[in-house]
């Protein structure tokens, strides 16, 4: 009993939810970590944990679909090509290097004949 360590994390929690309108009983069920996630439509619900003393007041919120993992849709495109134009790295484009080389060559006679170090 003194041993100074927190009690574990129960495994299941029975959670009872009222919007007002409504009663709704769930489950929870915790991770290792002691975390556990209930997904309910927006609005504000009292809740009471089991039969003990445990209840409070908890609010959710409205939120963008954009923040949702979703699995990804394929859509066809209009005005696009199958034949399109693959591009191309830098480094495969070799008279962007010509044309590097000639500018710093320019550069450098430029400053030398401007008797510049």
């Amino acid at each position: 009993m003194g041993s100074g360590a927190p009690p574990p994390s129960p495994a299941t929690a029975v959670v009872t939810l009222n919007d007002g309108r409504r009663e709704r009983i769930d489950t929870l069920r915790f991770d290792a970590d002691g975390r556990a996630e209930l997904r309910l439509p927006p609005g504000v619900y009292r809740y009471a944990v089991g039969s003990g003393p445990t209840q409070g007041l908890v609010a959710i919120e409205e939120y963008s679909d954009e923040w949702r993992p979703s699995a990804p849709t394929l859509r066809a495109q209009t005005g696009v090509t199958a034949a399109r134009r693959v591009s191309q790295g830098l480094r495969d484009r070799w008279w962007l290097f010509v044309v590097a080389i000639v500018a710093f060559v320019g550069e450098w006679a430029w400053r030398r004949r401007q008797g510049l170090p």
